[in-house]
């Protein structure tokens, strides 16, 4: 890539040129984050955070913690700011099917009200109406 002046934006004798590219694409991508909370708002997504939060703590009530860097939690805090496409973005890091995706889990009975049937159908309910509600909020055709 050349700029104005001839010299190529990417060299290594002008190291400044491309920090500054990063830099306005991070700024970029700042913006756009600012105008997706602008437009859409804190509380834009209450129903597929909602649904997000259940399931998190369906996880770490049955015995899989998720961690802070994990894509959910970054799912969950996009739509809890507003950020569509940073949720998007996160949902898509998920494995959502076959061999060691995220439904490839048998939840264990936590306490004695829960039967290994109602823990399988709540969690596998859980999962579907959330994988659901994403799949139709990034714009994807089907639910996988």
């Amino acid at each position: 890539m050349q700029s104005a002046t001839g010299r190529s934006m990417l060299s290594l004798a002008s190291g400044r040129t491309l920090r500054k590219v990063l830099y306005v694409m991070s700024l970029e991508d700042k913006v756009a984050k600012f105008l997706e909370r602008t437009v859409y708002g804190r509380g834009a997504f209450p129903t597929e955070a909602a649904t997000l939060r259940t399931l998190i703590k369906f996880f770490e009530e049955h015995q899989s913690a998720v961690p802070a860097e994990s894509p959910l939690r970054k799912c969950l805090a996009a739509l809890e700011a507003g950020e569509k496409s940073s949720a998007i973005d996160a949902y898509k890091l998920i494995n959502r099917g076959g061999m060691w995706g995220i439904g490839d889990w048998i939840p264990p009975v936590a306490c004695s009200c829960e039967t290994g049937e109602s823990v399988s159908i709540t969690f596998m309910s859980l999962l579907g109406t959330w994988l659901r509600q994403m799949s139709a909020l990034a714009g994807d055709r089907r639910a996988t």
